[in-house]
């Protein structure tokens, strides 16, 4: 994983460090309804938080659709 941040980094990639594995015996209710448990939830809350951050800070660099390509 951490050889992967370095090639994200080196492209210029936002990368997040909160990591979540969800598994299918635990976190799905009969392997289709999403239903994380207390730990996985938490886990999701701080990589859905580091997400919103890096796409707030990054909002300035997206082109906006109201501007022609280029200004």
């Amino acid at each position: 994983m951490e050889h992967l941040r370095q090639v994200a980094g080196e492209l210029q990639m936002a990368d997040v460090r909160a990591q979540v594995a969800l598994t299918l015996a635990t976190e799905f209710e009969n392997y289709r309804t999403f239903t994380p448990s207390d730990k996985a939830e938490r886990a999701l809350g701080i990589l859905f938080d580091q997400v919103i951050a890096w796409s707030d800070a990054l909002r300035a660099l997206r082109p906006r659709p109201d501007l022609p390509p280029g200004t």
